[in-house]
């Protein structure tokens, strides 16, 4: 991953226009994710060249607004667990990623 001052100083002249494109998305990042999503998540990022993502409790709770009241898995280690995946996110990324969550889970 490129500094934020490399990144600043080269602009954006030196970027292909699909990793200018990628830049605009940010998809779902969950905390509770299987290591194979993680996975995936982390070619997305490095393949399409995407711009950031937002972090959400668990797959159900983001579904709970569509499908009703699901139980949604209680990660107690969520705070360690949020570190390390933006961590392993932001190593995946050429350019660093913009980082949303949404925390009213805690």
């Amino acid at each position: 991953m490129q500094s934020d001052k490399d990144i600043s100083k080269q602009g954006l002249s030196d970027f292909s226009l699909e990793e200018k494109v990628g830049q605009f998305f940010m998809p779902a990042a969950f905390i509770n994710d299987s290591e194979e999503e993680i996975t995936q998540l982390e070619a997305l990022i490095k393949n399409a060249h995407i711009g950031g993502i937002c972090f959400f409790h668990s797959r159900a709770s983001a579904a709970t607004n569509y499908e009703g009241k699901k139980e949604v898995p209680y990660n107690k280690e969520s705070y360690q667990t949020l570190k390390k995946l933006i961590a392993r996110y932001q190593q995946a990324a050429k350019i660093p990623l913009l980082i949303a969550i949404d925390a009213e889970w805690g």
